[in-house]
């Protein structure tokens, strides 16, 4: 697994699954990350992900209760502070909801991982969304 180029990625993981949370928790740190947050309601990630030092990326689980992935997403995207709607926001969620996922990318989501998923195949997304987000910070 390659780590990211840059030590000072800041992460934030939003899911109420616990071992999913830890899994891309765990991920996120061997590839180098300097902070990983994490929340495992909306709620909570949303207060995260618009306290500074802001996140350089934003993983959401689709399904939780009270503030759903989607309401993630689309209040950064609302967000009247630019460097805030520009986060990218990785959705992650089962595989069966497809049409979720296909929403989600319709409302400005980065990408959309389904679970389960492949450590490379994520690693990689990750270090490509870093890297444009470094080099393109909003």
């Amino acid at each position: 697994m390659e780590k990211f180029h840059v030590s000072t990625v800041r992460a934030l993981v939003i899911d109420d699954d616990a071992s999913s949370r830890s899994l891309l928790v765990r991920l996120l740190t061997k590839m180098g990350a300097a902070t990983v947050q994490e929340a495992d309601n909306g709620s909570d990630g949303l207060r995260l992900a618009f306290s500074e030092p802001l996140p350089h990326l934003i993983i959401s689980d689709l399904h939780m209760d009270p503030v759903d992935g989607l309401s993630v997403l689309g209040a950064v995207r609302a967000s009247i502070n630019s460097r805030i709607a520009a986060i990218p926001v990785i959705i992650f969620t089962a595989a069966a909801d497809q049409t979720l996922m296909q929403r989600a990318m319709q409302e400005g989501a980065t990408s959309a991982i389904p679970k389960p998923f492949s450590p490379r195949g994520l690693s990689e997304l990750l270090r490509h969304v870093v890297k444009e987000q470094v080099r393109n910070p909003g």
